[in-house]
């Protein structure tokens, strides 16, 4: 015969499947650190070729540190699934974000090959801080709430100060600084509320 569960029971269980999701969402720091410094990398090198080199390779960055950063994920995203043996409703959720989040940095690289190269990375900026603000929201993560408004702020005076930002080189310093407050920052601040979580 069925168990019927008691309605504090039940209670008991949904609490506890929301604080395991949880913990797997916060696993997630790896991806923010990695894509941040990979990103931020790829800007800073990019800045150094374009800036003192005056190389027309410049670009060639990008390509580089996609396959790079993909590999990694698919390895890191591979294991973790392998560890946890399952995949909640909030996860399917924060995927298809991310999934989103990839198609429409795929429209915006395709902008700025074909338009406007910073129109295209205050697209990207603005981008990233919708990933992270809807990532926060669901982990009722301050750091990444936080981080995703501090990137829609950097895409705005970029738009708002045209003559002083919209253009290049200085659309890869604000690329820059929009990777750090808004992907290594809230990392960080993950990671350390990981280790916290560990030790409790």
């Amino acid at each position: 015969m069925e168990k019927t569960l008691k309605p504090e029971d039940s209670l008991s269980v949904i609490a506890e499947m929301v604080s395991k999701t949880k913990r797997n969402l916060q696993e997630g720091s790896f991806y923010y650190l990695m894509w941040g410094w990979l990103a931020l990398g790829a800007a800073g090198v990019e800045y150094f070729l374009l800036t003192y080199m005056k190389s027309d390779w410049h670009p060639i960055v990008w390509p580089v540190m996609g396959v790079l950063g993909g590999i990694a994920s698919a390895v890191y995203s591979r294991k973790a699934h392998a560890r946890q043996g399952h995949t909640s409703f909030i996860e399917s959720a924060m995927k298809i974000v991310w999934m989103a989040f990839g198609a429409m940095m795929v429209l915006a690289i395709l902008m700025g090959a074909t338009q406007n190269w910073s129109l295209a990375y205050v697209l990207i900026i603005a981008l990233y801080g919708m990933g992270t603000f809807i990532s926060g929201g669901i982990l009722k993560f301050r750091p990444l709430i936080y981080g995703g408004v501090a990137c829609w702020i950097i895409s705005a005076v970029c738009i708002l100060w045209s003559s002083e930002f919209l253009h290049f080189p200085t659309m890869l310093i604000m690329l820059m600084i929009s990777l750090a407050v808004g992907y290594l920052i809230p990392g960080y601040a993950l990671k350390n509320s990981e280790a916290k979580n560990n030790a409790a």
